[in-house]
Formats: structure tokens, sequence, C-alpha cells
């Protein structure tokens, strides 16, 4: 058997004997630092024999990465963003949402607590793209949803939820107005004929209840 020690430069990370019979051997490391970026190591091994003969192992490259730092809120992608861009009020039910977090993590895009869609990360800027599923929109004045994404970097940490992106989805039509007219004012000779010389005439209608009428 041979006494194998586990290095970091000259940093002595932990001993053990090989086997006696197949040179097996195991180690676990005193602790490493890392963070969530990642902390870089090169690790070797020295075999010392009975017969004090020394072998040292090729480095082995290896990243302590700790935690994923908290992703900024999602931005609802101008595309998705239906008539005024901005407001984060949509006609869209399937919208489209960007950001980035770290290099290839992959995202978890959630509407509350549910999940309604995941991404890949580009693997140098972190950006991601994720295509909502469809998200309910009921009523005169359209649904809110309040839109989340968590990450889920390489070495498998898991961030909490970004602070929430809140989106009005709305893809009901206002009801038509009703009952137009010229009011009498600017219907001029017999009223209610609606013949008027009145070239900037003024009409009324009843209004709509809806609070994005179009």
């Amino acid at each position: 058997a041979s006494t194998v020690t586990l290095y970091e430069s000259s940093t002595s990370l932990g001993t053990t004997a090989s086997h006696a019979s197949t040179g097996a051997w195991s180690i676990t490391s005193s602790a490493l630092t890392g963070s969530n970026a990642g902390t870089g190591h090169s690790i070797n091994i020295v075999s010392i024999d009975k017969a004090g003969n020394i072998a040292t192992s090729t480095a082995l490259s290896i990243t302590i990465d700790t935690g994923v730092d908290t992703p900024g809120a999602p931005d609802l992608l101008a595309a998705s963003d239906s008539n005024v861009n901005k407001d984060n009020v949509t006609s869209d039910t399937t919208p489209n949402f960007t950001g980035s977090v770290e290099i290839g993590s992959s995202i978890t895009l959630k509407s509350g607590s549910s999940s309604v869609g995941t991404d890949t990360a580009d693997g140098t800027s972190g950006a991601y793209s994720v295509t909502a599923s469809a998200l309910s929109a009921a009523g005169s004045t359209g649904t809110g949803h309040f839109m989340t994404v968590v990450a889920t970097d390489k070495a498998g940490n898991v961030s909490t939820a970004s602070t929430a992106l809140e989106v009005q989805i709305d893809n009901t039509a206002p009801a038509a107005p009703t009952s137009l007219e010229l009011i009498s004012s600017s219907d001029s000779g017999t009223n209610t004929d609606n013949i008027t010389n009145h070239q900037h005439h003024t009409n009324k209608a009843k209004s709509t209840k809806d609070s994005h009428p179009s």
C-alpha cells in the first residue's frame, strides 16, 4: 500500500493509504473556498510507496460554486407588450420575457407560484428569452400576473425568486358605444334629421364601463 496525499499547491488537503491489493483510495478534502461566481482550484495527488518512491499526478482543475445571485425582474419583450410599450398591459396571452442571469443557468419563469416556462441562459452573456404558456385573461379589464424568475446554475444552486413584474393580460374588446347621435346644437335646421351645416359637429354616445377602452 502507498500513502496518498491530496494537495492544492503545497497545502495538504487530506491523506490516506491505498488498498493493499487494488491500489484504490478515497479522500475527502478539507474545505475549499467557493463563491457564487465560482472559485477555481488546481488539485493533485502525491503517492509514496513503502520504498519511499514518489509519484505525482497531473493536476485536476475544479471549480467550487457555492451559490447563484438572485436574478433581476424579467422584462416583457416589446413585441409582446401590445399597444403602449412599457406599460406591461397586453392582449398577448403567451408573452415573451427576457433578462439575464449567471451564464449557462437554467431559468424558470413563474406566474405567482406556477411555472409557466423555462429556458437556458446564454453561455457567454447569460441572456435568456422565454415564452410563457397561456396566461389567463378573464374579465373586461383582464387578469394581473406577477411574473418572477428563478435561476439554477450549473452546480445545482437554486436562486431565490426575482422581484416580480406585474403584467395585465387583457384580450377582451370593450363593448361598442351605442345610441350615437348628433347633439341638437350641432343639428342645424330641423333637429333630429341629422342634416347640418356645421362642419365641426359634436356627437354623443353612451359610455363603456371598460377601464381600457380603445
